[in-house]
Parts: structure tokens; sequence; C-alpha cells
């Protein structure tokens, strides 16, 4: 019972925060006595990736685990997130709208639907759609205006320092590491006061559409209560052609509890 929970809470990470992403080989880590460059900033902002609609194979090595689970994820940009994730059968499926979030755990016969709102009191941290669809892509969160932000530079890598406060007054403190051969992201590491640590570190990246997109991420989620680590590598990417979100919850499945 226990394993099959965490499997659960795996699914449901998935689900919210990226969900979804071993070793960052194109990741250089600046020290604290880099001097800053005088550099044009407008030279070195993420490009995003863009399209209408996505569809990606993956496989995720959960770590403490040691079992690989294997998934899909499908896009419509600035519309609708879904995930599912399977070991043999189907273990579950998640459906994120700009408003709402459903998860199915089918192994355990039990289901979510809420608001990010809900979700955030139990994950420790707040998001919306467009952070959720931002990190599965490896674009830039647009919480800051970034050609407003001074980088420190080392290499071909561009690191940007950000903190800001919560409503609810918490410090989150954000570190943005940039490739700038590629403009890609390559970490996104994010702490926040009440003891909640969240990074995410992209590799191994494939040209799309004319456009790069990682083929290997590292998600790292901690909380007071829970630890999930999830190295993802992806596969089949189709791009901009018609794509179906099914999503259906049993009659008997009963309220997931947290």
């Amino acid at each position: 019972m226990k394993i099959q929970l965490r499997i659960g809470y795996v699914a449901l990470l998935f689900a919210v925060i990226v969900a979804l992403f071993a070793n960052c080989k194109s990741t250089k880590t600046a020290t604290e006595h880099i001097p800053e460059q005088q550099v044009e900033v407008e030279k070195i902002l993420p490009l995003d990736f863009d399209f209408n609609t996505l569809s990606r194979n993956f496989t995720a090595k959960v770590e403490g685990l040691n079992i690989t689970l294997n998934g899909q994820v499908r896009i419509k940009h600035d519309s609708v997130i879904w995930l599912t994730l399977s070991k043999v059968v189907e273990i579950g499926r998640a459906k994120l709208t700009q408003d709402s979030v459903f998860v199915f755990l089918k192994i355990q016969n039990k289901y979510f639907a809420g608001s990010y709102a809900d979700l955030a009191k139990t994950v420790g941290m707040g998001f919306n759609y467009q952070a959720v669809q931002a990190m599965l892509l490896g674009n830039e969160m647009e919480i800051y205006n970034l050609t407003n932000q001074t980088p420190i530079i080392s290499g071909n890598m561009a690191r940007y320092n950000l903190e800001y406060a919560e409503p609810g007054g918490a410090i989150i403190k954000q570190t943005i590491v940039l490739n700038t051969d590629n403009k890609k992201i390559v970490a996104n590491m994010v702490n926040i006061q009440n003891n909640v640590s969240f990074q995410l570190k992209y590799s191994a990246f494939e040209t799309i559409s004319d456009s790069n997109l990682a083929t290997k991420i590292d998600v790292s989620f901690a909380n007071r209560t829970t630890k999930a680590n999830i190295g993802i590598t992806f596969g089949k990417t189709l791009v901009n052609q018609d794509v179906t979100f099914p999503y259906k919850v049993p009659n008997k499945a009963k309220p997931l509890q947290f």
C-alpha cells in the first residue's frame, strides 16, 4: 500500500507541477565570485518553444522506488494539458485546464477535482496553468520581466537570481540558468520561505519545428513531508497535429484524501 500511495503521489506531482521530468551535462554552475559582465540582455533572453498542439511520449525513472514508468503528455497551447502514466497497465491520468485540475489514480480508484489554489494548500507552493505549461516546455514562467534584470555571466551560461514575495508574505527565491548558445533555460530552481523547494534541470535538446526542446528533464521537489526525484527522457514528439484529451472518472471512484 505504501508503494501504491507513493506512485499515486508521483502521478499527482507529474500532473500538477509539471510535472514532467539524468545528469544535466549542459549546465555549468556559476560560483559566488563570478564578476558581472556587461552584456546585451536582449540577446540572451530565453527562446520559448512555440506550438499549437504537442504530444510527447516519455519514460520516467522514480528515485527510491526503482521503477520506470511510461507516459504521454499532450498539450493544446494555453488551453489543456493531458497526461497519462503506466506500468504495464495504466496507473492514472490527469487533465489541467486554465482554472481546474483533474487527476484520476486508476491504481487506487481515487480522483481529485479542484482548483490550483486547492492543490497548492497540499503541495505548499502556488502555481497556475501557465506555470505548468512553461515548465513542461522549458519556457520562462514570465513572473519577471527579464529584460529589466542583470544576469551574471560565466562562459556560455547566464544566471538570473530573482526574489519576490507572495501575497501571503512568503519570500520566494528563484534562480534561472540560461544557455547563451541555444537561448534555452537549462535550470530553474525555486526555494520558498516555508521549506519548499522545486528544481528543474533540462538537458539533451533536440531541434523540432525550427526550435529547441529538451529531451531530458530532472525534477526535484521537497516540502516538510514529501521528497520526490524524477528523471524523464522524452521520445517521440508530434507537433501541431490533431490530439484528444480523454478523461473519465468511474462512478464508484472515491475522492483523493491528502
